[in-house]
């Protein structure tokens, strides 16, 4: 039972739509609108979704579940609209044979729920509002006062295997990615080259944007497609360890498609030498994943 919402749900219905003769644990996760939040009172939570894609995900949390924990079932309902002070929010039931499966998978579904699910919640209190998860555009004022950097400290972290997908389309035109794909271009094999080239990339991320942290990447995979006017690129990268890698798949599949542009560009330059059509479009990470290191 999956299913995303504006009316409320029943407990009751969820539990019973989830319980199966060979469950012998049914785990059972309710999130309600609190009345304070962040130092202030909450007057009531707004959530939005990307229609289609929110249910898609919960499907994969579903699935996950299920495949990591070996439970038998599991239901997840989540609201959207605008949501009162004790209204509910979200369910989530998990039904196995034993009740450790149960609860371990309770928790790893709602989890896994707040990180790839596409729904967002905005805080309503007296005086303002908020996304939630952009509480520094709320401290500009301090911010402005104290501008010392520092990267984040994942020490008391602990290890995980961690993955993390991007892409990105490089902007050409379709005979250029005709020549790219019948390999008829000045420099050489294109793809190849720029495969390289964002693996190399990914891997010294940390050399690239100051903050990030020097990880031992595991693997480094790119990847490419061709569209009509566009080649697509994929960057995927994993590693085990404290922090994510979402800014090495992100480095990785831009300077891949950058490599892309650099070997075609003398195809793509007008009478005047400029680019008037070329360019790097939907760059954006589109998965990342998190499991525990046993």
């Amino acid at each position: 039972m999956i299913d995303v919402r504006e009316n409320d749900f029943s407990i009751d219905e969820v539990v019973e739509n989830t319980r199966k003769p060979e469950m012998g644990a049914i785990a059972l996760f309710l999130g309600t609108v609190r009345n304070f939040s962040r130092g202030k009172a909450v007057e009531r939570l707004e959530f939005e979704s990307y229609e289609g894609l929110d249910v898609e995900k919960l499907e994969e949390v579903r699935k996950e579940t299920i495949d990591r924990f070996g439970v038998t079932d599991v239901s997840i309902i989540h609201r959207i609209g605008t949501l009162q002070v004790g209204e509910n929010i979200v369910v989530i039931v998990v039904g196995s044979a034993h009740r450790d499966e149960a609860f371990k998978g309770c928790r790893y579904a709602i989890d896994r729920l707040k990180e790839i699910v596409p729904i967002w919640k905005k805080e309503f209190f007296e005086g303002g509002s908020y996304w939630v998860g952009e509480e520094e555009a709320m401290d500009r004022e301090s911010m402005a006062k104290d501008t010392r950097v520092s990267m984040v400290d994942i020490s008391q972290k602990e290890l995980s295997l961690r993955t993390a997908i991007a892409e990105g389309f490089a902007i050409l035109a379709p005979e250029t990615v005709e020549a790219i794909r019948l390999q008829k271009t000045k420099k050489g094999d294109v793809l190849s080259v720029s495969e390289t080239a964002g693996i190399l990339a990914a891997k010294k991320t940390w050399d690239l944007i100051p903050l990030c942290h020097q990880i031992p990447l595991s693997s480094v995979g790119v990847s490419f497609e061709f569209l009509e006017d566009r080649v697509k690129a994929v960057c995927e990268v994993t590693a085990t360890y404290s922090t994510g890698v979402e800014m090495e798949a992100l480095v990785g599949v831009t300077t891949a498609l950058l490599s892309v542009w650099d070997m075609v560009k003398y195809l793509e330059k007008d009478e005047d030498g400029q680019y008037p059509t070329s360019r790097l479009e939907g760059i954006q990470v589109t998965e990342k994943r998190k499991s525990v290191v046993e």
